[in-house]
């Protein structure tokens, strides 16, 4: 199997999370130190084994342990499997797949103690990508409840309201009948828990005989009778 490694890595030694969670991190950081001299001209790993070792700072005989977990198992090929008292040649074999450009370093303090951190370190793009990553995805049904509300329902609330209507184009359809139905009674735009319990039960909001919201929790308002005829349309276009 060829070796499916796109790299330019310098000062880092990658530790692959599955190797790390099936074998342990010494048998990671090695493969991880033998990949890294695999990254040569000619793909393969002539490193002697106390090279190894010193570069993870273990003994030669940690290595060759974990280097016969790592050939057993298919991640490296001994290419040189009878020769004695000389280092073997090792390849990567692909099953462990990188595709990776990183540079790592140690940064120097200044006599102010500070941090001297080159110009272009790439610390400012990865706080801003980590900010971007952070940012909840809006729910379309948050979406449609903007859009007949006028304004967002709280954040803690976007998840239920994607867990009972979805994403499927007819289910939120019915969602904005019942959003705008609910607010046309002239009840409260923020209990959201009510007009779930509206669309559950596959029924547009409305008072039946033009009364008020008996537990409207910001008081009771009356419906004018432009609102009461389009919500009672609403209902005359839909079967139940």
């Amino acid at each position: 199997m060829s070796k499916t490694v796109l790299a330019n890595v310098d000062g880092f030694t990658p530790c692959i999370d599955d190797i790390t969670q099936k074998y342990g991190i010494v048998t990671s950081a090695v493969f991880g130190r033998m990949w890294r001299f695999c990254q040569g001209s000619n793909g393969i790993c002539n490193a002697s084994q106390a090279k190894i070792a010193k570069y993870l700072n273990v003994s030669r005989q940690t290595v060759l342990t974990h280097i016969k977990i790592l050939v057993k198992d298919g991640y490296l090929e001994d290419r040189t499997p009878n020769k004695k008292n000389k280092p073997h040649t090792y390849a990567d074999t692909g099953k462990a797949s990188l595709l990776i450009s990183l540079t790592a370093s140690v940064n120097e303090v200044d006599s102010d103690g500070k941090l001297d951190v080159p110009e272009d370190s790439s610390k400012k793009p990865i706080k801003k990508q980590k900010e971007e990553d952070a940012k909840p995805t809006r729910p379309p049904a948050v979406d449609v409840y903007r859009s007949k509300a006028r304004r967002y329902p709280d954040k803690a609330t976007w998840k239920k309201i994607h867990d009972t209507v979805g994403s499927g184009d007819d289910d939120l359809s019915f969602w904005g009948e019942v959003v705008e139905g609910y607010i046309l009674c002239g009840w409260n735009k923020l209990n959201i828990n009510a007009m779930m319990d509206w669309y559950k039960r596959r029924k547009i909001p409305t008072t039946g005989n033009g009364a008020t919201h008996a537990h409207a929790t910001n008081g009771t308002t009356k419906r004018d009778d432009d609102h009461a005829r389009r919500i009672e349309k609403a209902i005359a276009s839909r079967s139940f």
